[in-house]
């Protein structure tokens, strides 16, 4: 692994955005009207838990999961303050997207849904939209949970200059085991509550 870091330092990635979902996934219902039911979950954010308003989103899950995540918002400020201060212009998204979201949802809460028959796959296509604006600008996307796509985000990381996370735990950790200088910025405060 450190040599294949080591080579891919040569040429390193300024910025990696590495945008952490799967189980801290969060969307919030009305920004997919042609995806779940309004009836059930208007004003809602769904979560892989259930359905929850946002003082009912603090009280059901752990605080280490409610740090992990953060807005797509929070996450477009961050990148746009680190390539105004970097004069760079791309970036590498990173993703493990919303395949475990995607996955409870059809197996567990169809009723959520506007189209109860949509497959999990599917629905992971749809709920990436929330990715999008962060597409904009990034010369390679990596998005998905598996091996190849693990390895590559770890690789595409650790050659970086700078990795906007706010979950960057174990790139934080390999960072430090093979002596790298790379810089970490969080999107947002972490809550206190």
């Amino acid at each position: 692994m450190y040599s294949e870091v080591s080579k891919r330092k040569i040429a390193q990635n300024h910025i990696v955005l590495h945008v952490r979902r799967g189980d801290v996934a969060q969307v919030l219902a009305d920004d997919f009207p042609g995806v779940f039911d309004p009836l059930t979950v208007a004003g809602k954010i769904i979560h892989c838990n259930g359905v929850f308003d946002e003082d009912g989103l603090k009280k059901a899950l752990p605080l280490g999961n409610r740090r992990r995540f953060a807005t797509t918002r929070s996450y477009l400020d961050a990148l746009y303050m680190v390539k105004k201060r970097e004069g760079v212009e791309s970036h590498i998204l990173v993703s493990d997207g919303f395949a475990k979201m995607s996955r409870v949802l059809v197996s567990k809460k169809p009723d959520f849904l506007v189209d109860r028959s949509v497959s999990a796959d599917a629905l992971e296509k749809e709920l990436e939209e929330d990715l999008r604006p962060l597409m904009c600008g990034a010369r390679k996307c990596i998005i998905g949970e598996n091996n190849a796509s693990f390895y590559e985000t770890v690789f595409a990381a650790l050659s970086s200059k700078i990795i906007i996370s706010q979950s960057a735990g174990f790139l934080r950790e390999l960072s430090l085991l093979f002596d790298l200088d790379i810089e970490i910025v969080c999107p947002e405060l972490l809550p206190t509550g």
